[in-house]
């Protein structure tokens, strides 16, 4: 998920991406239950499946769109929408039965037909869909998206009747169930979209419910809205919530506070917090497979394209000064790109972020001093002034302070400024490629080193720095086509990778985010794993 955002800005404290927990849930005879009180630290942008790209969009959309697949337990993927699925012996086609009871919110009847036209419409370059690029491997995806194929409708997805779907591959993807779990998958009603127009998903009453909750109460911009029970939803039996009341809070002493006060069941910390908390039995600390780091813009600064600068900025970062000082219990240094907690690799049996470390993304101030001064002699200059783009929230806000404080301490004639704006303008100053150093992030989509690598070959949308390098293309396309349905082989391929953008300063790695919340000891039920979270379940008995 974009952290820059999306899929996407730097999210911190949010409870997309977290440690796995579950409780166990009540007696059939358990009193009444309650609303719950919930926190987004940014604001809800769009609940449009095909254009989502962060942390809150995610969030709502999870909570009011059915896919074929749900997350369950340890973020594992379980049917959904979908009653069974199966996959042929060549592992190009895959049959999806769905169930016969779907329902939009408006009570019309929700079918096969709905998941071709929502995925057509999210592949279709007129969308400008970001995350269109999961998509890549069904068939014609990247064709259309490329221009190449002008029907959307030859996209590998068919309606079978009303009930079945099958989707064709150009190569197996074994990796399928858990990128259906992501919203740009979800149904979507012709109808009430094309109605809709422009307007669709920028606010309430331009959305459609098919999942367990339906949005109420947003205009596009206010900070207080609901997601109320959904009396249509398949499985509405499972869903024990009325209602969750979400605010908007930005501020960490505010949702604090609140907290403290009864009026939230969920706040993130700040590391003042954190201390000042530490025997709070609502306290818990919540490690997911986020990663934080420097995009480093080659098209805008010249120096950037030479290693022994970007060298220079990786090794002049005290990350363990950073998440003990600035991100106190929120973070972990960064010893590789792809963060801790995201997936075993096969070929030793460890975190395949530890099963790749180089050595490379350490500090060294001395080492670092010397790589500037020949960096700086090779470009031919002798000072350079850049500016850091963030995010206005706190953390991002401190952590660009840091950084600033560090570089322009340790390389002589370096000059930086830093720049705060809110999230969605330095998500698109960004995307422009108007910036020079983006202190951005990601959030796992699904549990694969692929959702992080991917990112970075030879003209993702999401490589806005433009690093490029051929050799680590060239693991990324093996890993998705030749040697794809070879687990071991596939992970050699992407630990290639991953070493290639360490060593050759890809982007800068900063921190592997967690989040330290105070979760409200009364809601239950809840499953939040590494590459997203599941409340579908979450439930507060009433008092």
């Amino acid at each position: 998920m974009n952290m820059n955002m999306n899929k996407t800005q730097v999210l911190l404290a949010s409870v997309a991406v977290l440690a796995t927990f579950t409780i166990a849930q009540p007696s059939t005879h358990a009193a009444k239950y309650a609303s719950i009180n919930w926190m987004e630290n940014s604001d809800l942008t769009t609940v449009d499946p095909s254009k989502a790209t962060d942390a809150p969009s995610f969030h709502e959309l999870d909570l009011t769109q059915e896919a074929l697949y749900r997350e369950g337990k340890k973020g594992n993927p379980e049917l959904a929408a979908a009653k069974s699925a199966k996959v042929s012996k060549d592992g190009l086609t895959w049959t999806f039965k769905l169930r016969h009871n779907l329902k939009w919110a408006n009570g019309e009847k929700l079918t096969a037909k709905d998941f071709v036209y929502g995925w057509q419409r999210t592949i279709n370059p007129k969308t400008a869909a970001e995350y269109a690029y999961l998509y890549s491997g069904i068939k014609n995806a990247d064709s259309i998206q490329a221009g190449k194929v002008k029907d959307v409708s030859k996209l590998g997805i068919t309606a079978v009747g009303d009930y079945e779907l099958k989707v064709t591959l150009e190569n197996p993807m074994p990796q399928l169930p858990m990128i259906l779990m992501a919203p740009g998958f979800a149904p979507q009603n012709q109808a009430f979209v094309e109605k809709a127009g422009s307007h669709y998903g920028t606010n309430a009453k331009y959305a459609l419910s098919s999942g367990p909750f339906i949005l109420k109460g947003w205009n596009g911009s206010n900070t207080k809205y609901t997601l109320v029970k959904n009396k249509n939803y398949w499985d509405k039996g499972h869903v024990k919530t009325p209602k969750f009341n979400v605010q908007v809070i930005k501020d960490y002493n505010t949702g604090y506070n609140l907290f403290k006060a009864g009026k939230l069941d969920y706040a993130p910390l700040s590391p003042a917090q954190i201390k000042a908390t530490k025997n709070n039995p609502n306290l818990k600390k919540l490690a997911g497979a986020r990663g934080q780091w420097l995009e480093l813009n080659r098209s805008k600064v010249k120096a950037f394209k030479n290693k022994k600068i970007r060298l220079a900025i990786t090794h002049a970062i005290n990350r363990k000064n950073l998440v003990n000082k600035v991100l106190t219990g929120s973070a972990v240094a960064a010893k590789t790109y792809t963060p801790l907690g995201l997936s075993i690799d096969p070929n030793t049996g460890k975190d395949f972020a530890k099963s790749n470390v180089t050595g490379n993304i350490k500090y060294n101030a001395k080492l670092a001093k010397t790589e500037w001064q020949q960096g700086l002699k090779e470009v031919g200059i002798k000072t350079l002034k850049l500016t850091i783009l963030g995010d206005d929230t706190d953390d991002a806000k401190n952590v660009a302070q840091f950084i600033q404080a560090q570089l322009q301490d340790t390389l002589p004639g370096l000059t930086i400024d830093v720049k705060s704006v809110p999230k969605q303008t330095r998500s698109d100053l960004q995307t422009k490629g108007d910036f020079d150093i983006a202190l951005t992030g990601w959030g796992a989509d699904f549990n694969d080193p692929i959702n992080f690598l991917q990112l970075k070959i030879t003209g993702s949308d999401f490589n806005t720095g433009k690093w490029s390098n051929k050799t680590f293309d060239k693991y990324i396309k093996l890993s998705n086509t030749t040697d794809v349905t070879n687990p071991k082989q596939r992970f050699k391929d992407l630990g290639k990778a991953e070493r290639i953008i360490q060593e050759d300063v890809g982007v800068v790695p900063l921190d592997n985010a967690a989040a330290t919340v105070l979760w409200r000891q009364s809601v239950k039920g809840a499953i939040i794993a590494s590459n997203g979270n599941e409340l579908k379940e979450a439930y507060k008995l009433a008092k």
